[in-house]
């Protein structure tokens, strides 16, 4: 007889009998599940049980294991699906970019596609002529994925010729949108694309832009259903700060994890009355919709003014010369700290003009103190660009005098 997991998976297997031949020996490999799975007793479990460690990417420091419940992995799936809308179409086919070891793809790729009956169509490896071969052919409509893979779809040559309207929706994640990549994407493919914002902690969403309409510029959108987010001051008493003031995220809601394992001193850090210190700065405007200024680890102090390193690279990434950039502090003798910006380049001939071109649009805390031009960026797993690698490449380098 087949098991409570077996009936299951024969249900799935039967609705996929729809699927074209492509998609057929996805259904063989459920039904020989489904069939020759050995006899097992179902596990009673409840919302609060572990379901996964799931280690944060550790950008400022050493990796923890956030424990995420059954009740934090599946609300959160359930809350990105009301946000896009339900119910959603039938058929949706997602590309698995992102490796589904990450806690963005988890959510946004394996529980979502499973949640809504999706096909997914699997890469080992990223790279651009494959998912360019893959677009073609199965015609994705969803892809959630990090800035740099639609600066990628939008500009490089080798996507120039192929068809993309297939998509329908995209979330980014994973690290800042630029306003620039959004636009050229939008409008290379006639698909919507919202920045979401989230962390490991909270399984990892909490906000994200509508699927209809438009997020207030220059934000993340708004806190998913069951969210509660407020802005404080990042040291005690952590007064709440009104609308406009910068602080720390606070997020609330049931998708934040119980703590980290086996780390009492670090999850007393970060939880504090029910609520999740997330370690980011920010603000939320009037209309509610969250806009995040930086990580609090990686403020860059220079005479003692805070300078965010992110509001530095969305002005150098409007130069039309720049494919991506990076900014990050370095020691500087006359202030203690300075930035400077690492850029790739669409057009090496222009590499000259970029750094007067950066500090006559920036204040005399945010100029930048040298700009390195790269072949390429250091990048993590998930492809997002890597300001601690940087950080790390530049050690006790000292930027040129201004």
């Amino acid at each position: 007889p087949l098991t409570a997991l077996g009936f299951k998976l024969l249900k799935v297997a039967q609705r996929m009998r729809s699927l074209p031949a492509s998609g057929r020996q996805t259904w063989r490999w459920f039904a020989d599940i489904a069939f020759d799975a050995p006899a097992f007793k179902p596990v009673k479990l409840q919302t609060k049980d572990l379901a996964v460690l799931q280690y944060t990417g550790g950008t400022t420091g050493t990796p923890k294991a956030a424990m995420l419940s059954h009740g934090n992995v599946l609300s959160n799936a359930k809350q990105v699906q009301v946000w896009l809308g339900q119910p959603l179409p039938a058929g949706e086919t997602l590309v698995a970019v992102l490796p589904l070891f990450h806690v963005f793809a988890l959510n946004a790729v394996l529980l979502l596609g499973t949640a809504v009956m999706g096909r997914l169509v699997l890469m080992p490896q990223f790279n651009l002529p494959d998912l360019l071969k893959i677009i073609t052919r199965y015609k994705p409509t969803l892809l959630p994925g990090v800035p740099t893979l639609f600066n990628a779809l939008a500009t490089h040559p080798l996507a120039a010729n192929i068809d993309m309207r297939c998509l329908r929706f995209c979330i980014s994640g994973g690290a800042p949108l630029p306003a620039t990549v959004k636009a050229a994407f939008e409008a290379r493919t006639g698909a919507v694309v919202v920045e979401g914002y989230g962390l490991t902690e909270a399984s990892p969403v909490v906000a994200c832009g509508p699927s209809v309409g438009h997020a207030a510029a220059g934000s993340v959108g708004y806190p998913l259903p069951g969210t509660l987010v407020q802005i404080c001051e990042p040291t005690p008493p952590f007064k709440r700060l009104p609308y406009g003031g910068i602080g720390e995220i606070w997020v609330q809601g049931p998708q934040v994890m119980a703590g980290y394992w086996r780390n009492p001193k670090a999850t007393q850090a970060v939880l504090h009355k029910g609520w999740l210190r997330t370690g980011d700065v920010g603000h939320m405007d009037a209309t509610g919709a969250l806009h995040v200024v930086d990580r609090i680890k990686e403020l860059i102090i220079v005479n003692g003014y805070k300078v965010y390193p992110r509001q530095v690279e969305e002005i150098i990434a409007q130069h039309p010369a720049v494919h991506e950039v990076v900014v990050v502090g370095v020691p500087y003798p006359k202030t203690g700290e300075a930035p400077m910006a690492f850029v790739t380049l669409k057009n090496p001939t222009q590499a000259d003009t970029i750094l007067e071109w950066a500090n006559a649009r920036l204040n005399k805390f945010t100029k930048l103190v040298g700009l390195e031009v790269r072949e390429v960026l250091p990048k993590t797993l998930v492809g997002k660009l890597s300001r601690k690698d940087l950080a790390a490449q530049m050690g006790a380098k000292v930027g040129k005098a201004r």
